[in-house]
C-alpha cells in the first residue's frame, strides 16, 4: 500500500473529535493508562480494541491512535538501553538481517 494511498485512507476516516463522545475517550484513556501501569502491558493491545467498541471510531483510525505514545516512548528507551550497554548488537544484527532477507 503506497503512502498516498494510506493518507487518503485517513484522510477519508478521519473525523473531528467532537463526533465522538469526549467521555468515553477521556474513560478508555484512564483506563488503559491505570491498566498499563498496573500489569505493565502497553496501551495499544487494550486501547485500538476498546475504541473500536466502546467509541465507535473505524479500525484504521484506533489502530494508529496508541502511534504518538508508542514512538517517542520506544526511542527514549531505546537510547536508555544503549547508554547502558544492554543492547545485544548480535541480536539486532541478526534480526535486521532475517527481516531483510525474507522480505527480498
Amino acid at each position: 500500500m503506497h503512502c498516498t494511498h494510506i493518507f487518503l485512507q485517513l484522510r477519508r476516516s478521519a473525523h473531528s473529535f467532537t463526533d465522538y463522545p469526549k467521555a468515553i475517550i477521556l474513560v478508555i484513556g484512564g483506563v488503559v493508562g491505570f491498566l498499563s501501569g498496573l500489569l505493565g502491558k502497553g496501551g495499544s493491545a487494550i486501547t485500538t480494541p476498546a475504541l473500536q467498541i466502546f467509541a465507535g471510531i473505524n479500525p484504521f483510525a484506533a489502530l494508529a491512535s496508541p502511534l504518538p505514545a508508542t514512538l517517542p516512548t520506544t526511542l527514549s528507551a531505546s537510547v536508555a538501553y544503549s547508554k547502558e550497554n544492554l543492547i545485544n548488537k548480535r541480536v539486532v544484527i541478526t534480526a535486521f538481517y532475517w527481516e531483510y532477507r525474507q522480505h527480498s
